[in-house]
This record gives structure tokens, sequence and C-alpha cells, in this order.
């Protein structure tokens, strides 16, 4: 964002919004999925399907966990409109800006298992995964650094809870 004729404090917030509406875009479509012609998907409209703490979170703190969800939830959507390289590569898109994307892998290998899914799709996430990459490698970062950040990551917290108020004792489950 600092490239942009912006303050890029501004830039990552727009940015962030953006993305929040995005995931409410998906959600929409879900939602639409499941009840098609009815009234149930009007509250899943990008304006209202992500919640307003979601909201202030993207424009006020700049969070940006609306840009790997929005992509995650791409993912499932278009894997339930049966379009299995565009779901892996939503997924895939997922899993480049956030770990934590790991969590529809389970689905994903369920699907194959079932015949939901072609396994030959799922190249789709280590190949945009890659080209993503590309700028990276271009400006000089080692492919090992790349292809690794995860596993260094791992090891970044080995707290559970970080310091949040929780009953750890005996006496206070009781």
């Amino acid at each position: 964002m600092s490239y942009l004729p912006v303050t890029p404090l501004i830039g990552i917030k727009v940015l962030s919004a953006a993305f929040d509406f995005l995931l409410g875009y998906f959600v929409y479509r879900l939602v639409a999925l499941r009840y098609p012609g009815k009234w149930v998907a009007g509250p899943g409209r990008g304006d209202h399907a992500v919640p307003a703490d979601r909201r202030v979170n993207a424009s006020m703190w700049g969070q940006a966990d609306a840009m790997y969800a929005a992509f995650a939830v791409g993912g499932v959507y278009f894997l339930l409109c049966k379009r299995p390289w565009l779901a892996c590569a939503f997924i895939g898109i997922a899993f480049a800006l956030k770990l934590q994307t790991v969590f529809l892998f389970p689905l994903l290998l369920l699907l194959v298992l079932r015949r939901g899914l072609p396994w030959k799709s799922l190249l789709a996430i280590p190949l945009v995964y890659v080209v993503l990459d590309i700028p990276a490698l271009l400006i000089g970062t080692s492919p090992a650094q790349l292809f690794s950040v995860y596993v260094a990551q791992t090891g970044t917290f080995d707290l559970l809870t970080l310091n949040a108020p929780t009953c750890t004792s005996t006496s206070a489950r009781r």
C-alpha cells in the first residue's frame, strides 16, 4: 500500500474493509445456495453478513483476517457449486495468506475420498501458493524462507491462551 498515493494506514484499512465486504458477499452466496429464492438470504448481503464488530476490526484496527477468510469461504462456495479447480485456487490463495486455512484440508480430503472432488484439482493449492511467491522471489527472498514460513511460525507462541483470563485451577472449575 505504500506505493499508492494514499497514506499507508488509510490504504491498509480500506483494503481490509473491502475484504470484509467480499467475505460478506460469499456468505450471502452460501446462504442463497441453501435457501434459493427465499428472503433468508437477505441478511447475508455484504452489508449485513459481516457483523459490526468485524467491520470495526477491519476499518479501525486494520486487521486483515477477512482477506484469508473471504477466499476460504469463497472456496467452500465454489466447492458447493461443483467448481473444484476454482475452489482449490481460492483455498490456495487463503492458504498463502494464513496458515489457519489448513482447517479446510480435512474437508477437501473427505471430498476426495468420497469422489466429490477430483484429486487433481488439489494441485491448484500449491500452484497458487507458488505463483503468489513469485514477487517475493523476484526481489531476492530465498525460496527456503518462503516455503518454510509456516514451519517457522509454529514455534512463535507456545502458550494456548496468551495470558487470557481462564480458569485453570481445579477449585475454580467446581
